[in-house]
């Protein structure tokens, strides 16, 4: 199962390792996206 904000989706490659793909420019990329990690900050607060 996928996690999704906003164009980004969490996906698990198949190794098991988790990476984040962005839907509209189709860049991957093994970190979580900044304005992710910003939301969940913002969310904790």
């Amino acid at each position: 199962m996928s996690r999704d904000f906003g164009p980004w989706q969490e996906r698990t490659s198949s190794k098991g390792k988790i990476y984040f793909y962005n839907r509209v420019t189709e860049v991957s990329q093994w970190t979580k996206p900044t304005e992710w990690v910003e939301f969940e900050k913002a969310q904790q607060e």
